[in-house]
């Protein structure tokens, strides 16, 4: 943590200089732990998206070509029960 180390702790006490240190590695953790949860997130993400695409290439998009017309009607009247 270079800038603990610098000009502006001159002249603090033992105590508050330790106080400075676990700040800065309880920082430094919370930053790990961000990091870990946004890839996690991110592959979350991605296969929710490729579970949308899968969804939409195979079973959504054949039921319409298929029913044409009557797909569209069908859908309103599932979602409202």
């Amino acid at each position: 943590m270079s800038w603990a180390e610098e000009d502006w702790t001159v002249g603090l006490s033992g105590r508050v200089l330790q106080k400075v240190k676990e700040l800065q590695i309880h920082h430094e953790r919370l930053s790990r732990e961000n990091k870990q949860k946004q890839l996690q997130l991110s592959h979350h993400l991605q296969y929710m998206m490729s579970y949308v695409n899968v969804f939409l290439n195979d079973c959504w998009m054949p039921h319409i070509a298929m029913n044409c017309g009557r797909a569209y009607f069908s859908f309103i009247s599932d979602s409202s029960v």
